[in-house]
């Protein structure tokens, strides 16, 4: 079953970090050997019309806010002296009615649950969704700390688009993934009406380019989700914000007469099954970016059967890629992990295509990179990001493209002078781990 391949990953993220599994999995209606869960028909059809309009109201009136400008959300209080406890219209009605699939047999008390952060997406079906982690924006931004929401949800308003990707990847801080390379992932292609949750510490975007995978796309339509993050505290302002008596009543206008119905409204959801699919060997390899700057492929089957529109994906190691980073001298988290990390780096020097540049290294990182204990960290950088990097070395824009290691545990370096071919490469770093490579003259 393919839900249960978490009881294998869970014990191993945990014993990392020292989480329990259901700290990892945050309880609610996720069992602590699943990872995600999906569900269809949860709203009633009248209700996906008017939610559709407060979308529409959403994307007119929504503001950037804070430090970096993030486009702010939406807190729904269900606990304290100004919880709300009757819906006011209808994307509230359907956050009541969701709330019971994320936390059914009374478990929302159980956990303790504060509230509901909401909002909409409205997206080109081939527009990506940068991959990510759902956290309190205020506090990562004025804080520099990762504080995470119990569970994470999406909510498909029409069904088109390319699917949600959810990977088995946490991180502690926000300036590394565990595992580095994912094991296990899902994609959930867009259904209208359908529901998903998910543990809210996990690693998750879209790729825009999936959307051709999706087989019961709908031509005309945008890709429409409503978001909805549960809570045991409360997400700091200016990012996560309560409604104002103004904007209920905007909300509630767009309602009118339906509000009247409310309490007739139920959920008829039916659990959506997760089928675990192979992997042929003629798949295409996706490239995806994750935080903080890194690029991984993945093995990506290229058709899929209609009916099965959440599917589990299991990933062996030639199946994968990565992580390959950028090298980029000016970002903080780059400098700090070219110089503390233990292992030696690989640099790719170039002056083209990043990803013409990444594909020259590609094989060496699934031999070298991709296990918990990786050999080499692999970089590419451009003279722009990594100008100093190329000095160092001595290296210009003739030499280019170029591979060097970096031993900045003890401080050597060395150059490959061979074409880069994927035997030229391998046979560079086994000489290195051999011990068998002369290192450059310091006078460089």
């Amino acid at each position: 079953m393919a839900n249960k391949i978490a009881a294998v990953i869970l014990p191993y993220l945990c014993s990392l970090f020292g989480y329990s599994q259901g700290q990892l999995v945050d309880s609610g209606g996720i069992e602590a050997d699943e990872l995600m869960r999906s569900f269809h028909d949860v709203l009633p059809e009248e209700q996906i019309p008017l939610i559709l309009k407060d979308q529409k109201h959403h994307a007119e009136t929504v503001q950037a806010m804070g430090k970096f400008s993030k486009l702010s959300t939406s807190w729904l209080p269900l606990r304290g002296s100004d919880a709300v406890k009757e819906p006011r219209f209808a994307t509230e009605k359907a956050i009541f009615l969701l709330k019971e699939l994320a936390f059914p047999d009374d478990s929302f008390d159980d956990v303790g649950i504060m509230g509901a952060e909401w909002w909409f997406q409205n997206r080109k079906v081939t527009d990506n969704i940068g991959f990510h982690y759902d956290k309190d924006e205020g506090i990562a931004s004025e804080q520099m700390r990762m504080v995470y929401p119990r569970i994470s949800t999406v909510t498909y308003l029409t069904s088109s688009g390319s699917p949600t990707m959810i990977l088995d990847m946490i991180t502690p801080d926000g300036n590394g993934n565990v595992p580095q390379v994912a094991e296990d992932g899902y994609l959930s292609f867009p259904r209208k009406n359908k529901h998903i949750t998910f543990s809210g510490r996990l690693m998750h975007g879209v790729i825009g380019e999936l959307h051709q995978l999706n087989a019961k796309k709908e031509k005309s339509e945008d890709r429409v989700t409503l978001l909805i993050n549960w809570w045991t505290s409360t997400p700091i302002p200016p990012n996560c914000i309560p409604l104002t008596h103004n904007d209920v009543k905007a909300y509630k206008k767009i309602s009118g007469h339906a509000v009247e119905d409310f309490q007739s409204w139920s959920s008829e959801a039916t659990d959506g099954s997760i089928t675990t699919v192979p992997i042929p060997s003629t798949s295409s390899f996706q490239r995806i970016v994750l935080p903080p700057v890194e690029t991984q492929y993945y093995a990506i089957p290229d058709r899929y059967d209609p009916d099965h529109d959440t599917v589990h994906l299991q990933w062996s190691a030639k199946q994968k890629s990565g992580p390959i980073h950028e090298l980029d001298l000016f970002k903080e988290s780059t400098t700090h992990m070219v110089f503390n990390s233990v292992e030696p780096k690989v640099l790719l020097f170039h002056a083209g295509d990043v990803r013409d540049a990444e594909k020259l290294v590609l094989e060496a990182s699934r031999k070298y990179s991709s296990g918990n204990k990786p050999q080499f960290l692999f970089y590419v950088g451009d003279q722009e990001k990594a100008g100093n990097a190329w000095e160092y070395f001595g290296v210009t824009e003739r030499d280019v493209p170029k591979v060097v290691i970096h031993d900045t545990k003890n401080e050597k370096r060395y150059k490959m002078d061979t074409e880069i071919t994927t035997k030229n490469l391998d046979s560079f770093l086994s000489k290195f781990l051999a011990k068998k490579l002369s290192p450059m003259r310091e006078e460089l």
